[in-house]
């Protein structure tokens, strides 16, 4: 069945302090947003963009949300020990240990506001 094309465009969250969103993403990413104003924030990342939305009611949570739902940006990594040691170094939390799986290492972080990253360290194919 053909159709329009439909691709994956701007991924967003929606954090309660841009500014200080701004520097954990961009720590943890490595990169500055391509565009930035009051009241939103875009990275380009390979694959897509990332876009933060300041919305200013959003508190900053204090523990860990463990809840599912919701959602996820999965990103693919190529060491996830070392991203994950970055991601706590910019301000983001992690949230579950590393779990070994057959296709690969899997983790999850959450930043300030709980908006959930999960990571991906692909395995080896041989």
């Amino acid at each position: 069945m053909a159709g329009p094309e439909i691709k994956i465009g701007v991924t967003f969250y929606y954090v309660g302090d841009l500014q200080k969103a701004k520097g954990v993403y961009s720590r943890f990413l490595g990169v500055e947003p391509v565009y930035a104003d009051e009241d939103w924030a875009r990275y380009e990342i390979t694959g897509g963009s990332l876009a933060l939305h300041y919305l200013p009611e959003l508190k900053e949570i204090e523990e860990i949300k463990q809840e599912r739902g919701g959602a996820v940006l999965s990103l693919t990594v190529s060491d996830i020990q070392s991203t994950l040691a970055r991601a706590k170094a910019s301000g983001f939390r992690q949230v579950r240990e590393v779990d070994e799986r057959p296709f690969g290492k899997l983790s999850s972080i959450q930043d300030p506001w709980g908006n959930r990253i999960s990571l991906l360290e692909p395995a080896d194919e041989k």
